[in-house]
């Protein structure tokens, strides 16, 4: 992953699956990969792990079609890079 400026080093996340590399922003992820569970349903896609990964994180595995695990990571991403917001 090359180096990003300001705001998309906050935001940028690689996710891999299935053979699907890409980089995309922590607002739009899960839509994201939502779309591609629902969309590729190849027999050799199927039920395979889905890794998130960052120069600031160590990967981390999303079993497929794992919504709460999903969601999990991504707090966690925004929780190290300070980026949670907590309501009064």
């Amino acid at each position: 992953m090359g180096e990003y400026p300001g705001i998309e080093k906050k935001q940028v996340v690689g996710v891999e699956w299935a053979g699907f590399y890409f980089a995309t922003y922590l607002d739009f992820i899960e839509s994201e990969i939502n779309w591609m569970w629902e969309t590729y349903k190849h027999p050799k896609a199927v039920n395979n792990p889905l890794y998130l990964w960052a120069p600031d994180i160590e990967a981390i595995e999303i079993p497929y079609k794992n919504d709460t695990a999903l969601k999990e990571a991504v707090h966690f991403i925004k929780l190290k890079r300070n980026q949670v917001t907590i309501n009064a």
